[in-house]
C-alpha cells in the first residue's frame, strides 16, 4: 500500500512540474507567440482579398415580366403553329367524314329500304354503291368457298389415320415427294403442301405435329423411329409440316397432337 501511494505522488509531482514549465514558457514568450499568429492571420486575409478581386463572382440576373401575359413570337414560329393547326383541322375533318360514311353504311345495312335520292359529292347514287358492294362481297365469299372446296377435294385421297406406316396402293404413281397420310383426331386437313426438295436419298418421313385451335401447326419434329434419318429430307418435311393447315376447332386442346407421313422419291 505505501508503495502505491509513492507511485501516485510521483506522477502527480511530474504533472505539476510539467504544467509549471509550460506556464513559465508562455509567460516568457507570449508576446512573440501572439505576434507570430497575428502576422500569419494578416497574410491570410490579404491573400483572400486579392483572390476575390482577381476572380469576381458573376451574377446571373433573371428578369421576370409579370405585366405581359404573352411574349412576342417570331414569324417562323407563327408559321409553324399555323401549319400544325391546319393539319389538326384536316385530320378532324377526315375523321368526321369517315364516321359519317360508317354511320350511313350501318344504317343502310340494317334498313330494308334505301334512299334512292342519296348521292355523294360525285353524283353517284348511294343505292348503286351499296348494291355494288354487296355483289363484291358475295363474289369474295364464293371465291373463298371454292378455294376451300378445292383444297378439301385435293386432300380427299389422303387418309386420316393413326397408322403412321400407311402403305400407298400404287407407289409407282409417285414421281416425287408426296403426302401419304396424316392424323389429327376429329379434324380435317385443309392444306397439306407437298415438300419441295432436291435430295439424294428417299424414303418415308413421319413428322409429329402439334396443332392449335386455329388450325395452324405450332410445333413439328421428326419421328425418328418411323422415319429415314436424313437431314435433307427431314428438313423439307419439317418445313412442309409447318405450312400445313387444318380445320378450326375451338373445343380441341390448345396444342392437339397429330402426325403427317411423307414419301420421298430419290431425285
Amino acid at each position: 500500500m505505501p508503495k502505491t501511494q509513492s507511485v501516485g505522488n510521483g506522477f502527480y509531482l511530474w504533472i505539476e512540474s510539467l504544467a509549471e514549465r509550460v506556464f513559465n514558457y508562455w509567460e516568457s514568450h507570449k508576446v512573440g507567440i501572439l505576434g507570430t499568429i497575428s502576422i500569419h492571420l494578416s497574410i491570410l486575409i490579404v491573400l483572400l482579398i486579392v483572390k476575390m478581386k482577381s476572380n469576381p463572382v458573376v451574377k446571373n440576373d433573371i428578369e421576370i415580366n409579370f405585366n405581359n401575359e404573352f411574349l412576342p413570337i417570331s414569324e417562323e414560329q407563327k408559321e409553324k403553329i399555323d401549319k400544325e393547326a391546319l393539319a389538326i383541322e384536316k385530320l378532324l375533318h377526315q375523321g368526321l367524314e369517315a364516321n359519317a360514311v360508317k354511320n350511313v353504311t350501318v344504317d343502310a345495312a340494317t334498313s330494308n329500304e334505301l334512299n334512292p335520292t342519296l348521292q355523294d359529292d360525285k353524283g353517284i347514287n348511294a343505292s348503286d354503291l351499296y348494291q355494288e358492294a354487296g355483289r363484291v362481297k358475295e363474289k369474295l365469299n364464293q371465291s373463298k368457298n371454292l378455294y376451300e372446296e378445292s383444297q378439301l377435294k385435293g386432300q380427299e385421297e389422303i387418309p386420316n389415320t393413326p397408322d403412321k406406316n400407311t402403305i400407298p396402293k400404287d407407289e409407282s404413281k409417285y414421281k416425287g415427294p408426296a403426302v401419304i397420310s396424316y392424323y389429327l383426331e376429329g379434324r380435317k386437313a385443309i392444306s397439306l403442301p407437298v415438300p419441295s426438295y432436291k435430295c439424294q436419298f428417299g424414303g418415308q418421313v413421319v413428322v409429329d405435329i402439334e396443332v392449335g385451335r386455329d388450325g395452324k401447326v405450332v410445333n413439328a419434329r421428326i419421328d425418328s423411329k418411323n422415319s429415314l434419318n436424313d437431314d435433307c429430307i427431314d428438313e423439307a418435311a419439317i418445313k412442309s409440316a409447318y405450312d400445313s393447315n387444318f380445320t378450326v376447332s375451338p373445343d380441341s386442346p390448345t396444342k392437339q397432337k397429330g402426325s403427317i407421313t411423307y414419301l420421298f422419291v430419290p431425285q
